[in-house]
């Protein structure tokens, strides 16, 4: 009896759509990777900003009490007072 054999072939072929397919997955990948790169950087910088907002509103706060408290009336009248200001009833240069 005999028996035959096929001819065994070192020649190894590359499936095109299995080959695709991993480039497609190795590709998506490294796309996942950068976008959650770009996330976390925008995440920290966001709370950066937040406490910069923060600061600022805080200096903001600031300032509006050193704004009212200079157009307080008693510091107005000492102003007044210290730079010798006078009421006119009929200021002149409103009349034409």
């Amino acid at each position: 009896m005999t028996i035959i054999r096929p001819k065994r072939s070192k020649e190894t072929r590359v499936n095109p759509a299995l080959a695709l397919g991993v480039c497609c997955i190795i590709m998506l990948a490294a796309g996942n990777v950068i976008a959650y790169d770009k996330i976390v950087g925008i995440t920290s910088k966001v709370a950066t900003e937040k406490k910069s907002l923060d600061n600022a509103r805080g200096k903001n706060v600031e300032l509006k009490k050193q704004w009212y408290q200079a157009l307080d009336q008693e510091s107005l009248k000492a102003f007044v007072k210290e730079y010798g200001f006078v009421k006119v009833s009929s200021p002149g240069y409103i009349s034409s």
